[in-house]
């Protein structure tokens, strides 16, 4: 495969962007014009480079809705929203040091994804999932052959991975899934997308404990919207990545008709640990490397290796929002938890 960037985080990222051309994500041309300004391992280069992108598709999406041009209007808010979520993406917005351009970029983001909802071409409807003493937000995308022929239709519910949003899966699964006759649920689960940058909300591994109350949710509205024709003798749980474990963690609840678990892993501790050499690691797990030593060493290592720092600071993030830590060692021991 072609390699954009000489680092591979980098590259993945890029590819990860260019991927959702063939559903409105992105175009090709704006992507390499982006790749143009970015520089490989430094995100602030590549967080302009995607913030000119987002500005450039946001205009013509406001020129596209003055001229009536539905379909210009749609494709432009749906790359302004992937383009913006790009931009913010190599930035942590850290409880202990926020990054305000994180927030102010998630909230364009989401705001664009909204303005393209009505121009979808298919019925949308935007879902608050109650969930403990809250709400988790997502989104219910109805096919339009559903109301043709008046056959019940599955319902894929799509389940992020540790990065992603509801918004950009829409991307993935969303308009694809609408266009093959399923009815698509999507939502932003604990300590995912905007439960975790509105909510500060913390992720957690028994991800069958937030399936289960998104499944009621889901009868709910099948009771009270019988003309929506949801069959929900057919549920399908999809998730990539940690989207994936989620998943088939979520396929214990009996009301899952099918689990598509695409590239999942198996053991998070192994993952988390998996930067550093295993010696290393069964060093410290036997007592003879300290905690300070741990994250000293995994900070010294961060400096000269953007990725590990980008994964450093996501897993004390999550150490942090869930019990208030802030080490790498005490991350590693509550994913291995």
């Amino acid at each position: 495969m072609y390699q954009f960037f000489p680092s591979s985080f980098f590259n993945f990222e890029f590819t990860r962007v260019v991927g959702t051309v063939a559903f409105g994500g992105a175009e090709l041309a704006e992507c390499l014009d982006a790749a143009t300004q970015i520089a490989s391992d430094d995100p602030e280069s590549w967080h302009r480079g995607w913030l000119v992108q987002a500005e450039k598709a946001h205009a013509i999406a406001l020129e596209a809705v003055e001229h009536d041009d539905c379909i210009a209007a749609r494709d432009a808010f749906l790359r302004t929203a992937n383009y913006f979520r790009a931009s913010q993406y190599m930035f942590n917005d850290r409880p202990g040091s926020p990054d305000p351009r994180v927030q102010e970029l998630f909230a364009r983001s989401v705001n664009a994804f909204h303005q393209a909802i009505p121009m979808l071409g298919h019925q949308t409807h935007v879902l608050e999932i109650p969930y403990q003493d809250g709400h988790l937000p997502g989104y219910l995308f109805l096919p339009r052959q559903g109301d043709e022929t008046g056959r019940k239709v599955p319902v894929v519910v799509c389940i992020n991975g540790a990065d992603s949003t509801s918004e950009e899966l829409y991307l993935l699964y969303g308009a694809s899934g609408c266009d093959r006759g399923y009815a698509v649920l999507l939502f932003d689960g604990p300590g995912q997308g905007a439960s975790l940058r509105k909510g500060r909300s913390a992720m957690r591994p028994d991800w069958e404990e937030v399936t289960t109350p998104v499944l009621d949710y889901a009868e709910q509205l099948a009771e009270e919207h019988p003309e929506w024709l949801l069959d929900l003798s057919r549920i399908a749980l999809v998730g990539v990545s940690m989207g994936a474990y989620y998943a088939l963690r979520g396929a214990v609840d009996l009301r899952v008709s099918a689990c598509i678990a695409v590239d999942p892993f198996y053991d998070m501790f192994d993952l988390a640990t998996s930067r550093m050499p295993p010696w290393f690691i069964r060093a410290w797990l036997a007592g003879w490397i300290t905690d300070g030593m741990f994250d000293a060493t995994w900070r010294m290592l961060s400096r000269w290796n953007f990725q590990l720092k980008w994964e450093l600071t996501c897993y004390v993030d999550l150490w942090e929002v869930v019990a208030g830590g802030g080490y790498a060692g005490d991350a590693a021991v509550f994913v291995e938890e």
